[in-house]
């Protein structure tokens, strides 16, 4: 329950979700009923949607494996926009395949770029998005860096910085 996930916990809140948070220590001040670590087990068997916003550090990584996952409603859908080592990915993958799992939407993974070989990509029940949500002024700059590059490597024919094969984005790899 740091920005991300207060900001996520008012969305819901607007949207008419019964909204828990959890986080390590509560405070009395977030926008929702929240929780301890201690209750993670009891609310994904409880919640409909799951969303990770968490750092990661010893205590996080690995957080959500096979017996978490194993916990959630078969109906439930599982969000991460926090780091992908907090997830087991081969478990989620498993879980995904299975159908113990309805969806997923996955903005981070144990490896960056995802590989063009991951299953993930061709999910019917995954919505992939790019890790990109740093929009600082800095960051704006490099891109605009990068693409100036790109746009001299292009003209001259010379192999492009951070190309996306087409295979990567095939279709419906985003916004199902």
């Amino acid at each position: 329950m740091g920005p991300i996930g207060e900001e996520t916990a008012r969305l819901g809140i607007a949207l008419g979700m019964n909204v828990v948070g959890c986080r390590r220590t509560v405070s009395g001040n977030e926008p929702c009923e929240t929780r301890t670590f201690e209750a993670l087990g009891e609310l994904l068997v409880w919640a409909d949607y799951v969303v990770l916003a968490l750092p990661l550090t010893h205590d996080t990584r690995g957080l959500i494996g096979a017996e978490q996952l194993a916990l959630m409603k078969s109906t439930a859908r599982f969000i991460n926009v926090g780091r992908g080592d907090l997830v087991n990915e081969p478990a989620l993958i498993d879980a995904l395949q299975q159908g113990r799992l309805a969806g997923a939407g996955l903005d981070v993974f144990a490896t960056e770029p995802l590989g063009a070989e991951s299953p993930l990509w061709d999910m019917p029940n995954v919505i992939i998005t790019p890790h990109n949500s740093g929009a600082t002024a800095l960051a704006n700059h490099r891109g605009a860096q990068i693409f100036i590059d790109n746009i001299a490597r292009f003209a001259s024919g010379a192999e492009m910085r951070n190309e996306v094969a087409a295979h990567q984005v095939g279709a419906g790899s985003i916004g199902r």
